[in-house]
């Protein structure tokens, strides 16, 4: 090959101009991406109570909030929509929080082994 060949040498392509194996990859990514969405919505339902952070370097800074609406796939991540907050949130900046405690319902009980 000469200096001129290996210059204008390029992987193999799909019709969209990008090299395969990143085709590849994204689609595997995607793949992991709808499956963790399929998870999040089957044991995550709508009125879970979360902790939203809105800069996830600010941890002490966060609302507390139910979520809205079911997961979907955001470019590389997962978005919901929660009470407060106009647009979709990140599932990165949520943490799941216990039901809050209501006067009137009974104290949890412990089970003893």
């Amino acid at each position: 090959m000469t200096k001129r060949q290996a210059r204008s040498w390029k992987p193999r392509t799909t019709t969209g101009g990008e090299p395969a194996r990143f085709l590849e990859q994204d689609a595997i990514l995607k793949w992991r991406l709808e499956n963790l969405v399929s998870i999040w919505n089957a044991t995550v339902p709508q009125g879970t109570h979360v902790t939203y952070w809105p800069v996830s370097d600010e941890p002490m800074k966060f609302v507390q909030t139910q979520i809205k609406s079911e997961a979907w796939v955001l470019g590389s991540a997962m978005g919901v929509m929660i009470d407060g907050v106009s647009g979709c949130v990140a599932c990165d900046h949520l943490r799941l929080r216990p039901k809050p405690f209501l006067p009137g319902d009974a104290p949890p009980t412990e089970e003893k082994k």
